[in-house]
């Protein structure tokens, strides 16, 4: 074979040179598009990351197949809190108890047979008041289930002298699109009282930096195919992926009023505070535009416009400003002391609102007679 004449080699040279400097400004391109992904990866969520990989599982709780009766017993292995579920595409294992050994929120928990962090739900005794709480791990997460927003706001509620059992139906990395699942297929089943919504980070968030599909699950459950397949995050949305992603969360906290309205629930919307949001805010006091930022801001400016008409009969209210020192510990998650802030300022707006002093008006509803023999129970596994 003859030897390749020199401007052949020099065509070959330009080629291969071509070729790897395209390889590498598509790989200065791909860092700098994914950069602030990459790092909030790496360094903001990490310790929550860590810290839930330590959630261990040390009881589990069955039902004797004779009696009926739950039974507790030891177990060991991993906290799954994303298993599958049929509504809500994933929650938290049932019918567990546990310890979490590492981080901020370190401590045990308890996740009754729903697959929520509260108490096994009985009967709602007469004159007591059922609160349940939806959001993402904001909502879930405390030292111990007494430590968690809804728990505390359920005592404040008691030490006032309206008493008041919870549900804590947050779900880690949830998005409103699940709430409003859980909403539907559980929580009107519960004779619950009032609803409080503590969420609007996730919904922004999952977009710009998990999957860029509006409105869909952050992530999947292990070994779940998507019906979906997810997108690429967007760091920098455009204009209108801005809008879709924050009117597809203003539309689910629309459902949720209406819903909660037509079955004779109180309902509260609630922006939840972020560190990452007054962060942020900070750094474009300058000029220019983040999509947190704008997502925020046009998020409590709807919902101050529908608090004051009372819209579907709800209440709607940003914590966005509630940004105490050390209240954080990473970009949204509290410190229990941060939860106490939460349940705090949540606890003098119902009493200041006189919310829990009278029933809502129901809509008319049509009774569906039970067959004998069938028992209905609030704690169905």
């Amino acid at each position: 074979m003859s030897e390749p004449s020199p401007a052949r080699k020099r065509l070959y040279w330009a080629i291969a040179m071509v070729a790897v400097l395209g390889v590498a400004a598509a790989s200065v391109w791909w860092v700098t598009d994914r950069y602030s992904i990459l790092v909030y990866r790496k360094h903001e969520i990490a310790p929550f990351a860590e810290m839930m990989r330590h959630a261990e599982v040390t009881h589990v709780e069955n039902r004797n197949a004779e009696t009926g009766d739950m039974e507790i017993s030891p177990a060991m292995g991993k906290l799954d809190l994303r298993r599958a579920h049929p509504y809500c595409a994933f929650r938290a294992q049932p019918s567990v108890y546990g310890a979490i050994d590492q981080g901020p929120s370190a401590g045990t928990f308890h996740i009754n047979a729903l697959g929520f962090r509260s108490p096994k739900l009985e009967q709602k005794r007469p004159g007591t008041r059922r609160l349940a709480m939806l959001g993402g791990s904001a909502v879930w997460l405390g030292s111990t289930n007494d430590k968690t927003i809804p728990a505390q706001l359920a005592r404040m509620l008691t030490g006032h002298g309206v008493e008041t059992d919870y549900v804590n139906a947050g779900i880690v990395s949830a998005v409103s699109s699940q709430e409003l699942s859980v909403l539907v297929h559980d929580l009107l089943d519960l004779d619950v009282d009032l609803v409080v919504s503590l969420d609007g980070f996730n919904d922004i968030v999952s977009v710009t930096r998990f999957n860029g599909r509006v409105g869909t699950p952050a992530f999947q459950p292990k070994g779940v195919e998507p019906y979906y397949a997810p997108l690429p995050p967007e760091p920098d949305l455009s204009a209108e992926k801005l809008k879709l992603t924050l009117m597809h969360y203003l539309n689910v906290v629309r459902k949720m009023s209406t819903i909660c309205r037509a079955f004779g629930i109180h309902y509260v919307a609630v922006l939840q505070p972020a560190q990452l949001y007054r962060e942020q805010r900070e750094s474009i006091a300058s000029g220019g535009q983040l999509p947190l930022v704008v997502f925020y801001e046009t998020a409590a400016e709807f919902f101050d416009a529908w608090d004051e008409k009372r819209f579907n009969g709800g209440h709607f209210v940003s914590l966005a400003d509630l940004l105490h020192e050390d209240m954080f510990w990473d970009p949204v998650h509290f410190r229990d002391e941060g939860n106490t802030l939460v349940a705090d300022a949540l606890f003098n707006m119902i009493v200041d609102r006189g919310i829990l002093e009278e029933p809502p008006s129901p809509c008319a509803s049509v009774e569906i007679p039970i067959p004998e023999g069938v028992r209905l129970s609030p704690s169905r596994p």
